[in-house]
């Protein structure tokens, strides 16, 4: 509760903390971890899981971009459209680089269904008016339809390798879950209209990007 000036104080600087320092985090982590990827790659190239990573962070770093920058020069219907693109991109190919990682579920029929459902959404957004039906069909569709789902699978992938004695697999879960924990508290607080106390995606992505660089080869 906000009763004074120092307890609005100590809020503006949680929600900078929040709102501001996390996302650059983001930024930095991403970027860099995505520049250690594509060397990896340009190494062996045999190893594509290390492309589909390196184009996933990069994603990552365009859409963290959104949430600490206020002001546009393009207007915020196209920024938007283009943080959310990236966003749902990133998605489709860190589900790329879990089944390579991995060596399950790595068919081409599973990657051409996520593919063509990503681009669907993906279209739809773009092709929207206004920002108000964008955000609309972010918060109330493409969360439950497209993220949610992911994420779910992104746990049964990390479980089932587990299970196959791959050595990376529990550290991965950790952030993998981390991500999925925060995605779904914040989602359950927009699909009823609410915004939540603090926003967990964002320090959730930064503990997977750790997770990643960590059990990097």
């Amino acid at each position: 509760f906000i009763t004074n000036n120092k307890d609005r104080l100590n809020d503006y600087f949680f929600q900078y903390i929040v709102n501001v320092i996390i996302p650059m985090i983001i930024l930095f982590l991403s970027s860099l971890v995505a520049s250690y990827f594509l060397l990896m790659f340009l190494r062996n190239r045999k190893e594509q899981f290390n492309l589909y990573i390196c184009i996933a962070l990069f994603l990552i770093s365009i859409y963290s971009t959104g949430l600490f920058i206020e002001g546009v020069p393009f207007g915020y219907l196209i920024a938007t459209k283009i943080w959310y693109t990236a966003l749902f991109l990133a998605q489709m190919f860190l589900v790329f680089y879990f089944q390579e990682f991995y060596k399950i579920h790595s068919h081409w029929i599973i990657k051409a269904v996520l593919g063509f459902i990503t681009s669907v959404c993906c279209l739809i957004l773009i092709f929207t008016k206004t920002v108000d039906f964008a955000y609309f069909l972010i918060n109330k569709i493409f969360y439950l339809a497209l993220v949610s789902p992911i994420n779910l699978y992104f746990l049964f992938l990390s479980i089932y390798a587990i299970k196959k004695g791959n050595p990376y697999a529990i550290v991965l879960l950790v952030g993998i879950s981390m991500m999925v924990i925060g995605a779904t508290y914040d989602i359950i607080f927009v699909s009823l209209a609410n915004e939540p106390p603090m926003w967990l995606t964002n320090s959730g992505i930064v503990l997977y990007i750790l997770s990643m660089y960590l059990t990097s080869p």
